[in-house]
């Protein structure tokens, strides 16, 4: 390998230790023999080709990795997915998919709940009782069954018959294929989570052999991570012109006086060279590294957020107005189709789950809460237009604020001037 070989890589490498003042010298002056020398010329050419060649299969190999660990995940007598979690693991690394779940998690997160009996009338107390930290944490582990496929939710700790703490059972020591749980991800036996203990402390997301969103974002993430190593690269290379010194010299001293000069060239350089001694500023011409690269990100990212959100403008910038409310309209189509998985999922396994540990959940179902909410005046304005038209159940009132209200003023008019029963 060549000297200017091991320069260039030594100036491309990550993590590795720069150069001490006297090893550039000599480095520059390998530069400075090989650029004005025709043969050596076409060796470095050869020489850099092979590093691109290098940098090109780094993706490939990446590549490469996630389509084995595909393969593994799919095999049907001992299906390991510990390969394919790692390229998850790596792929949640990039911001922008990172930011891209969490939004669309926090639709979910943020939305209220009410448990209800068969009338369709809230129970206060059984909701409060769900309304805690721990909940939204199953909440968000529920749907990361989404993203990361099949889950194995645990529930490690009960303070005073309640729920305090859950957790995700290990991933890769899960296999949903053949509902077990493992010691080591490549071992073909375990223990039934189906059975006590685990189905007394455990409940399973999402169908066995789901792999997840993340299995089509992950190589849209391994490109874009390579395409940001791939333009520093460029911009340390190509960015600064490069500074050629000429000699016809073979005196040491006046070799290495032109090579220092050549390595403090900053923004007041200067230097004194004899007259068989001179520099040349040599710019680049690549001139469409923005295109290549920038682009190459933002396509990336695109179509991460189109596995997402099913579209882009939720987290870029849009055209048109009109554009942005379908955008808007797709976004709250994929949040309605979470909702309703949560919902169908609460009440087909959750719920029967927390009555089997001491909630007083039985006979109760899980529902969004939908209604808008509106300030005191606004509310105000809706019940007395209520009671002027329409003869209201009393039972309305005593459900919009919690049993509270046990009936009218014998003493004085309600609201609207009246008792809409006509008493």
């Amino acid at each position: 390998m060549s000297k200017f070989l091991d320069y260039i890589l030594s100036r491309t490498t990550y993590g590795k230790k720069q150069k001490t003042i006297v090893e550039q010298n000599n480095k520059l002056l390998d530069v400075v023999n090989a650029l004005t020398d025709p043969v050596k010329r076409e060796d470095l050419k050869a020489k850099v080709n092979q590093i691109a060649q290098q940098a090109r299969q780094l993706t490939e190999q990446d590549i490469q990795n996630w389509r084995n660990a595909h393969a593994s995940a799919l095999q049907v007598e001992n299906p390991r997915r510990n390969d394919l979690y790692a390229v998850y693991h790596d792929a949640l690394l990039d911001g922008h998919l990172r930011a891209a779940w969490g939004v669309r998690l926090e639709m979910i997160l943020k939305s209220k709940f009410v448990l209800v009996d068969e009338n369709g009338n809230e129970n206060p107390d059984a909701t409060k009782l769900l309304n805690k930290s721990w909940f939204l944490d199953f909440i968000t582990y529920v749907m990361e069954s989404k993203l990361w496929g099949h889950s194995l939710i645990q529930f490690t700790e009960m303070v005073n018959g309640e729920f305090s703490a859950i957790d995700i059972v290990p991933r890769e020591h899960v296999k949903p294929e053949l509902k077990l749980v493992v010691k080591e991800p490549n071992d073909e036996k375990g223990w039934s989570y189906l059975e006590p203990p685990f189905s007394q402390y455990c409940l399973s997301v999402g169908k066995s052999k789901d792999l997840g969103i993340l299995l089509q974002c992950a190589p849209n993430a391994i490109s874009k991570k390579y395409m940001g190593q791939f333009w520093d690269e460029f911009a340390e290379i190509f960015s600064v012109p490069i500074r050629i010194g000429k000699t016809n010299t073979q005196n040491v001293a006046a070799v290495t006086k032109l090579s220092q000069t050549l390595a403090d060239m900053g923004r007041s350089a200067y230097g004194v060279l004899d007259n068989d001694s001179s520099i040349e500023i040599k710019e680049t011409s690549k001139t469409d590294a923005y295109m290549v690269y920038d682009k190459r990100i933002e396509r990336c990212d695109n179509e991460n957020s189109k596995l997402i959100f099913g579209q882009t403008m939720l987290m870029d910038n849009g055209s048109s107005r009109s554009q942005a409310e379908v955008h808007k309209e797709l976004a709250e189509m994929i949040s309605d189709s979470d909702r309703r998985f949560v919902m169908f999922y609460m009440n087909e396994v959750a719920l029967a789950f927390f009555a089997m540990h001491g909630y007083p959940v039985a006979g109760l179902s899980f529902k969004w809460d939908d209604e808008n909410e509106l300030d005191f005046e606004q509310q105000l304005k809706v019940d007395q237009w209520l009671i002027n038209h329409f003869e209201v159940d009393l039972e309305y009132y005593k459900g919009k604020y919690n049993g509270q209200i046990t009936g009218y003023k014998k003493t004085a008019a309600p609201i609207g001037g009246g008792d809409p029963s006509g008493k």
